[in-house]
């Protein structure tokens, strides 16, 4: 507001008159920019409705000042006019407190600006996404590093639903909608004991890489316990679980061959051994070695030993249907699980085609190698219902068929274990020891 710039001095008794005139607005305080003093004074209104400020003296007053009402700047004021006890003014558009708010605000977008590249930068680094539903409105909201994930457009809308279910691997899609419907149930009041959920599962990206994700969500609660929305993390942990499976692999698998190991084929044995008590199945063990394997080492060395070995496991697996189990115990030793056994001869007609198969030539590096393979068998239930059982019988057959000649097999008979024992029994204690103390 503004006051006309052509007043002149008045007398007193003029002056006074027209304070009487005057209606006090505010108790104020003239505020020198910059000098840290201030003046009281009063805000008037004019009756020409300009404004004034009653003060002791206008002299010494600069023409530009800040007027502060109740310790609040409220703008920046310009001097229109002097009178004895009174000066006029005009508020300056741009005051000193809408400097300083706009000031905050920008201090506060910048603010929230860089909190938020920190969190999309920590979403980038840890690969983890975020994703919250607001279930008053069914919004669904994902990060820029759940689109990444996905592989997704971040300028389309979240996708949910059978939309979502699409980008899921087919083997997973099963416990993604089951997981759904828990949410659903969840979000309903009906499963008020889910507050959080944790999901593994693949993905295809529309690129057709595979990844894995994490899923953890939660379900937040208004203070009345009703449920208002979900929020969760999508993280991509494709690197781990191949690291896990990788050392996974590694503990349960023999390092040269691939093969299975002694642990690993105890575990599946004992696992089988349940069904043949529980289902009445049969199932045959078979253990075996190779015969004449350290001339190869003797002859060739052992880089070329470890080269049979090799190639004798991939036989082996050829030998044996996927449902099956052959594995490597160590050295020239080997074991086969034969499941789902109909009769004898089907675990006879297998060591026949294992030692046929093994005992062919081997070509290394230009060189031939000659060597047999002689084979046990055990059956269950009738030869054992234990897993150390059944590979001490199946031993003692294998020696019977080296005992017998070697590159044939034998099944264990009731009378081997006196004859066999008598033979060898410091390198069968030792051998049962082994087992028992591992697997027992």
């Amino acid at each position: 507001m503004s006051a006309p710039q052509n007043r002149t001095m008045e007398n007193p008794a003029q002056e006074h008159r027209n304070e009487v005139r005057n209606r006090v607005l505010k108790r104020a305080q003239i505020v020198f920019n910059g000098r840290g003093a201030v003046i009281d004074c009063v805000v008037l209104s004019l009756a020409d409705g300009g404004a004034c400020l009653k003060v002791e003296s206008p002299i010494g007053i600069p023409d530009s000042f800040d007027l502060a009402i109740d310790h609040a700047t409220v703008g920046n004021c310009r001097v229109t006019w002097r009178k004895a006890t009174q000066i006029g003014v005009e508020f300056v558009v741009s005051t000193t407190a809408d400097k300083h708010l706009a000031l905050r605000a920008a201090h506060e977008a910048e603010r929230l600006r860089r909190s938020a590249d920190h969190l999309a930068r920590a979403q980038r680094i840890a690969h983890t996404g975020s994703i919250e539903q607001d279930l008053r409105t069914g919004v669904i909201e994902w990060s820029g590093e759940t689109y990444r994930i996905f592989g997704l457009d971040p300028n389309l809308p979240a996708p949910v639903g059978e939309a979502f279910l699409a980008l899921v691997h087919p083997d997973d899609r099963a416990a993604c909608e089951t997981q759904a419907f828990a949410h659903q149930a969840a979000s309903a009041g009906r499963l008020s004991d889910m507050p959080q959920v944790s999901l593994r599962f693949r993905i295809v990206q529309p690129g057709g890489a595979v990844r894995w994700i994490q899923r953890e969500s939660e379900l937040v609660l208004d203070r009345h316990g009703a449920a208002v929305r979900w929020i969760g993390t999508y993280r991509d942990v494709t690197e781990a679980y191949e690291a896990e499976a990788r050392i996974a692999h590694m503990a349960h698998h023999d390092a040269l061959t691939g093969l299975p190991n002694r642990a690993l084929f105890h575990e599946r044995l004992k696992e089988a051994l349940l069904h043949v008590r529980r289902d009445e199945e049969k199932l045959a063990v078979l253990f075996l070695d190779l015969d004449k394997f350290k001339n190869v080492n003797d002859t060739l060395g052992h880089a070329a030993g470890d080269n049979v070995l090799v190639a004798a496991a991939k036989r082996l697996r050829k030998c044996v249907r996927e449902r099956d189990m052959a594995a490597r115990f160590g050295g020239d030793e080997f074991a086969v699980l034969q499941l789902g056994l109909a009769g004898p001869h089907e675990a006879g007609a297998l060591a026949d085609r294992i030692v046929t198969h093994l005992s062919e030539p081997y070509d290394i590096d230009g060189q031939q190698a000659l060597i047999g393979a002689s084979a046990g068998i055990a059956l269950a239930p009738a030869d054992g219902e234990t897993s150390e059982q059944l590979l001490g019988n199946a031993d003692m057959a294998l020696y019977r068929a080296k005992e017998d000649g070697r590159g044939t097999f034998r099944f264990f008979e009731p009378g081997m274990g006196v004859r066999v024992r008598n033979h060898r029994a410091p390198e069968l204690d030792s051998r049962n020891a082994l087992a028992a103390g591992e697997f027992g």
